[in-house]
Parts: structure tokens; sequence; C-alpha cells
């Protein structure tokens, strides 16, 4: 209440919304998504409508989150802003998995992974790699519930090799774990043993 600056209100808000999410409150983080929403207007509205719908998928409302997300994913398309647009890919790849929705979850995943391969944005290539290694995630876990596992094996091995190179150890156990995960549903339990 002491901001009169609009720019500054929008950075609390931003600030809050992240707290909120930290601290796992995610009907709070909500609420101030709400509130920067009323500040912001066009294409800058897309940012706003990626947090929401990532606090949904956090939730497990994969309909409102989709629904969100489809706002978020008009707004960057018209801005030409590639990691916003792949963000956004990411987050609906993944409610859509979250709703069973797995051949369309398989059609995003490509066209991110597509847009991440040719995107030019030289200022943030360690973000379009957190992105693609995101995106490659949800493939392999597409793939893990179609009992696909030399696909999934792929998609995870990719991913920790990508994800050692670039010193993201919460990446590189998320793909670990998984290749764990699939040797010992083939009753690979030394490679198992050995991975985990």
């Amino acid at each position: 209440p002491l901001l009169s600056d609009a720019g500054e209100l929008i950075h609390v808000h931003e600030r809050l919304i992240e707290i909120s999410k930290a601290l796992g409150d995610h009907k709070r983080a909500l609420f101030y998504c709400g509130h920067l929403k009323k500040r912001l207007s066009g294409a800058a509205l897309g940012g706003c409508y990626r947090r929401i719908g990532g606090i949904l998928l956090a939730m497990g409302k994969y309909d409102l989150a989709e629904r969100a997300l489809a706002k978020a994913l008009h707004a960057a398309g018209t801005n030409g802003d590639d990691l916003e647009l792949l963000s956004v890919l990411s987050l609906t790849a993944e409610a859509l998995y979250g709703r069973g929705e797995y051949d369309r979850c398989v059609e995003v995943c490509h066209k991110g992974l597509e847009l991440a391969r040719e995107a030019t944005q030289a200022q943030a290539p360690t973000q379009l790699g957190r992105r693609a290694v995101e995106l490659r995630n949800t493939l392999g876990k597409v793939c893990l519930f179609k009992e696909d596992y030399e696909a999934a094996q792929q998609h995870f091995g990719a991913n920790a090799v990508h994800a050692e190179r670039h010193g993201w150890p919460d990446e590189h156990f998320r793909a670990l774990f998984n290749l764990g995960t699939i040797a010992v549903t083939q009753r690979k339990f030394g490679e198992g043993e050995q991975i985990f």
C-alpha cells in the first residue's frame, strides 16, 4: 500500500507470488496473481497466465491449468519471445500428461523441442536448455506409461548427460532416478542398484 509506482507494484506482486509458491501456499500465490493480472495488459499478461497455469498444475488442477496456459500460449506466440513460448509449452505438456492426453502431450513436447533447437535467443541458452530437459522428461514419462522402455531410456539418458554437463543437480538426479526405475521395472536389479 505504500507504493504508488505501477512498475514497483508489479515487481512486489511478482516476488509475493514466488514467495507464496516457495512456501507451498498455492492459494495465496493465485491471490497475488490476481492482483498482478489487474496491473498488466496485452502481451505482458502472458507471463501472468503462465504463472497461474504453473500454480494450478502444482495443485493438480490440470483442466484449469491447461486453460490458463492456452491464454499464455496465445500471448507468447504474439510477442516473439522463444523462452516464454518454450516455458509455456513445457507446462502445457505436463498438464496434458496429467490429464492422460498422451498423444497431444507428445505433440506439444516435439513442438517445444523443435523450437529449442531453432531458438536464437543468445541471452538465454541455459534457460532454453532447461526447458528442453523438462520436455524430454515429460516425453520419457509418456514412454514409461506406454511401457516403451527403450525410448524412455533415450530421453532420460539424454537428460542425464545434458544436466551433468550444465551442472543442474536436480535435473541430473531426476534423470538418474527415472533410469534406475526403468532398470528395476525390467528386472535389471544390478544395473538399477548401480544407478541408485
